[in-house]
Order: C-alpha cells, then structure tokens, then sequence
C-alpha cells in the first residue's frame, strides 16, 4: 500500500485512500471486509476474484494481509475502530481455522474489534468439519455462510460444485451444532434446467435444517466462459421464468416465518446480517485482501487483483491500491437512494432531504404515484419503500427515481 519502501522500522504514507478520513466526534465504527481468494475450483459461474492450485500461496498471502491491517491500523492511529467482519472469498474456510482465527485476532488488537459482535466467515460444505467449524467460533467467528447453491445432486455437477446435496446439509447440522449464532445458506436460482419446483424442495431442506438465514441470488452470466457453459446447458431463464423463481422463495419463506429484508435475503428475526445492512445504508468500510473493495473519505478504492502481485507490494512497501474513484455529492445522492430501495426499510426521506437538499416526492411524484398504483411501492411513516412484488424490480424502479442530472464519478 506505499508508494516507496521506507527506512527499516519505518511506515511510508501512501494511503491516500486514508489520509483524508476526518472523524471529528473521535473514532468511527465501521465494517471491515477480508478477501481470502483461494478456491479448489473456480466453477464456472463465478465472478468473484477467486484462484485455484495457489495452495502454496495460503501462508504467505495471510501473512501479508495481516501485515496490511497492521500498517493501516498505524496510519488510521486509533480514528477508526472494526464493528463487524466478514471473510469472504474465494473460499475462507479452504485456509483452516488458525489461520482465519490470526486474522481475526489482528483486526481484534489493532482494530478494537471486540469478541461477540458479528464476524461472519464463508464455508463450502465440501472443506467444513465438526472440528474446523468448532475452532472457528472458539476463534470468535458467530456468523457462517454455506455456499450450499443447490441441493440437487445433478444441479450441483452441472455448476461444478465439488459437494453433493447430503454433503451440504450435513455442513448445515455441523454448523449448528458447532454453536454459531447465525447460520445462512446460499442458493443459486435460475440455472439452466432448474424448475421451480426443484428450487423450492432445497429451500424446503434448508428451512428443515433451522438455519438463521437464506440468500437466494439469479444466477447471472458474467465473462465468456460463463456464458458459453450457460449455453451448453441450455441457456439463461428467461425474465418470466425467474420471476417465478423469486416469487417461490418469498412466498415459502415468508411462510416459514423468515423477514424479507433485501432483495436477495431473508431472515429468522434478529438474524440479519449486520455487515450488509451497514452497506446498504450507505457506510464507509475497509477492506483487506487481493481485489476487495473499500469505501473511506469519500473515496471508493479497490485493491490489486493477482494475490502475488499483492504480496510482492506488501513485502516491498508498495501501493496496493489499483484504483479510487471520488464520489461527488450527486453520486452519493444516487447511492442513497439505489441502495436502501434493496431493503425492506427503504428510504427515510426526511433524511435524504436533510442530507441533499432533493425533496425525492416532490421531485418524483408522477412515478412514485404510479409505482403506488401498481402496487409495486408503498409510503410508510417517512419512508418509501417497495413492496415484496416491487422487490424483484428494485434496480430498476431506482433508475427512475435517481436524479436526471446524476454526475460522472471522479476517478483517479
């Protein structure tokens, strides 16, 4: 994260991402995301910044992204303290629970993280055991998310899972019985073939397994190995078709008493996870790791990609900033009104007056009137917030409701 190595025992001030981050009133409390990028496979589907057959990378990566909390805790110098983690990947629970626990631990010491608020770490079934899931809450870990996906046997081939659906419910029961606060399981809908029906008897399992939360998410076809493997299956769903899809999970896990608090997640009351709620209210975060992402001073900041070329940086005193971009106060005012529109609360619109100075219903009014007719919104005590039929058209309702002049960002 420095632009030149300094002298030994010395701390060089790139950071720019840093520097400015003005806290008043004393330390902020803020997220913190941890990027662990090793997989076994990357399946086909996947978009995220992942690599497989680095096994010998594991060590030295932690390493150097326990160093990298450790130098940036020393430029922050006490502004800002962690509130909550999430570990994400790639696959965290693939590197073992020494590891993840040092991690944690660091963020603990320099970070003010404190045991018992919400760390949340991601697991896939097929590299999760009795002992490892205990070790990881002995570690302080409360939170683990189940890349289950599906809970189709031929479905889970297909998407080049290295799991089998009795695999991924047996991760379920250990993860319970391991004594985490909140267990949540993903689920991918919409995959070529899948029918509706198929769809909701893994939701059915996973409710029967008393899990905490459920994340469903429409498979989508990013790059073009994706789009060639969806095609050899038989193609995307059709917009109908996942339509159908959501509908099947709102209306069964409303009715196994789950709250549907965003788009793409639901949970048992008191079981949300806290470090997406704070995203979506428009929250600064940091972010460690190969290609995390990071909100701090106003800036938007990713970090380099390939996990060498972040070592390397690391170890000879070199930026790992890839890229910022400055938001604009029109950029923040789109966010805030994009992301909340994701969640059940919606948006408070005293504040967003307050904030900006755009007064959203008189600014909107023929469209939120219409989106009141067609029942696809709903004004409630201050807020505007969709319905659970206006939730599958979030993104889109919010480009209507944005301002017509939203700026450019300003990249660096």
């Amino acid at each position: 994260m420095h632009d030149s190595p300094g002298e030994a025992g010395q701390l060089t001030a790139d950071y720019q991402r840093l520097a400015e981050l003005s806290t008043p009133d004393g330390p902020v409390q803020l997220p913190a995301y941890v990027h662990v990028p090793f997989c076994s496979r990357h399946c086909w589907y996947c978009d995220f910044n992942v690599y497989e057959r680095m096994g010998r990378l594991i060590e030295p990566y932690c390493r150097a992204l326990i160093r990298e909390i450790e130098d940036t805790a020393k430029v922050l110098d006490g502004r800002v303290r962690v509130g909550c983690v999430y570990v994400g990947g790639g696959t965290p629970s693939l590197i073992g629970a020494k590891l993840l626990a040092e991690i944690l631990d660091a963020l603990s010491v320099h970070f003010g993280f404190e045991r018992g608020s919400e760390a949340t770490v991601e697991a896939n079934p097929s590299n999760t055991t009795s002992s490892s899931l205990s070790a990881l809450v002995e570690a302080g870990y409360n939170r683990l998310s189940v890349g289950a996906q599906s809970l189709s046997d031929g479905r889970l081939a297909e998407l080049d899972r290295l799991h089998t659906a009795t695999e991924a419910l047996e991760a379920l029961d250990r993860a319970k019985a391991a004594g985490f606060r909140s267990v949540s399981a993903d689920l991918l809908y919409g995959v070529p073939g899948q029918t509706v029906r198929e769809f909701e008897n893994g939701l059915k399992n996973v409710v029967d397994r008393d899990v905490d939360h459920v994340s469903a998410y429409a498979l989508t076809l990013h790059g073009e190995r994706a789009v060639q493997a969806g095609r050899r299956l038989g193609g995307p769903a059709s917009d109908d078709a996942m339509a159908e899809f959501y509908g099947a999970a709102a209306e069964l896990l409303r009715g196994a008493g789950f709250e549907h608090y965003e788009v793409s997640n639901w949970s048992r009351p008191g079981h949300r996870c806290e470090y997406n709620g704070s995203i979506w209210r428009g929250s600064e975060y940091l972010a460690f790791g190969c290609g995390a992402h990071g909100y701090l001073a106003g800036r938007r900041y990713s970090l380099v990609r390939e996990p060498q070329a972040y070592i390397d940086a690391i170890l000879e005193g070199r930026s790992t900033v890839q890229s910022r971009e400055t938001l604009t106060q029109s950029d923040r005012l789109v966010e805030s009104i994009v992301f909340p529109l994701r969640t059940r609360d919606g948006i408070e619109l005293r504040a967003l007056t307050h904030a900006f100075q755009f007064d959203l219903i008189n600014e909107r009014r023929e469209e939120i009137d219409r989106l009141i007719a067609n029942k696809l919104a709903e004004l409630d005590g201050g807020r505007l917030r969709l319905t659970e039929r206006g939730m599958i058209l979030a993104d889109a309702v919010a480009l209507r409701l944005i301002p017509d002049n939203a700026g450019e960002r300003g990249c660096e």
